[in-house]
């Protein structure tokens, strides 16, 4: 004959037990009521199962059946250190030999920040790598304060005569921009900018930049500013240069040009 009350004992040590385990794992069930049907994260509110960014952009998170959110601990990178990592891959793979022929011939995306080709070394190309950046950089929203125009495309690849590969661009037509000596043509990306930590875009001798609080002051007898550098044959100006220009207050004292806005600039035409 079966012992009716032994079974019942059972079931009700079997209750105890766990409503101690639901305790002691941090359940959040209601006194007289259902338990959450949702999570709470970051000001945001997610049904059980969801899954969704941590809030630093780069660990997943999950809500659970109890109202409990869950995340991944891997660690993160800073998007300064991913595109550091990025940078020091590139210049790996475009080390070449000068006196070997036909070395430069593989087509990649230079940088993270705009999608513009070049032409690296083959043999020094770490695709893997440079792909498990391009994720990581993409997971962690970077790039978000970029400002990107138009590439120009690499045609060819070559390797210097000191061991590098560079690439041969098709001729962009329109006002090139000058910044601390360098030329760069007009579309060009990730330009730096003379008086920040910003990157820039070359357009028509302009400057469009992303926006960091970083400022660089200029150095006394000088002022932030921008002025004709070259002046073509039909009278136009083909090179705006871009930086802390030295400052001036009448034409006295700019050989050869004009005292404009505070600095001196050519006047073409």
């Amino acid at each position: 004959m079966l012992n009716l009350s032994r079974m019942a004992s059972s079931r009700q040590l079997g209750a105890g037990v766990l409503v101690v385990l639901l305790a002691a794992c941090g359940g959040s069930s209601k006194r007289g009521g259902p338990g959450p049907t949702h999570c709470e994260y970051g000001g945001k509110s997610y049904e059980p199962g969801a899954s969704f960014p941590d809030l630093d952009a780069c660990n997943t998170c999950s809500c659970g059946d109890d109202g409990d959110v869950s995340c991944t601990l891997r660690g993160c990178s800073s998007c300064s250190d991913i595109v550091a990592g990025y940078d020091a891959l590139m210049q790996g793979a475009k080390r070449c030999d000068p006196t070997e022929p036909n070395q430069c011939g593989q087509r990649v995306v230079e940088g993270l920040r705009c999608n513009c080709d070049t032409f690296v070394n083959a043999s020094g190309w770490d695709a893997a790598g440079a792909e498990s950046l391009a994720t990581q950089y993409r997971e962690a929203a970077c790039g978000q304060d970029v400002v990107c125009g138009a590439c120009n495309p690499a045609v060819t690849g070559r390797c210097s005569a000191a061991g590098s590969c560079v690439s041969d661009h098709e001729p962009a037509d329109g006002v090139a921009c000058l910044v601390n000596g360098t030329l760069y043509p007009n579309g060009a990306t990730n330009v730096p900018d003379p008086n920040s930590c910003n990157t820039c875009v070359c357009d028509q001798g302009r400057l469009g930049c992303t926006e960091i609080g970083c400022s660089i002051p200029c150095a006394d007898g000088t002022a932030p500013g921008t002025r004709c550098a070259l002046c073509g044959p039909a009278d136009g100006c083909e090179v705006v240069e871009t930086g802390c220009l030295p400052t001036c207050i009448d034409d006295s004292a700019c050989a050869g040009g004009s005292c404009i806005d505070g600095v001196c600039a050519l006047i073409c035409g």
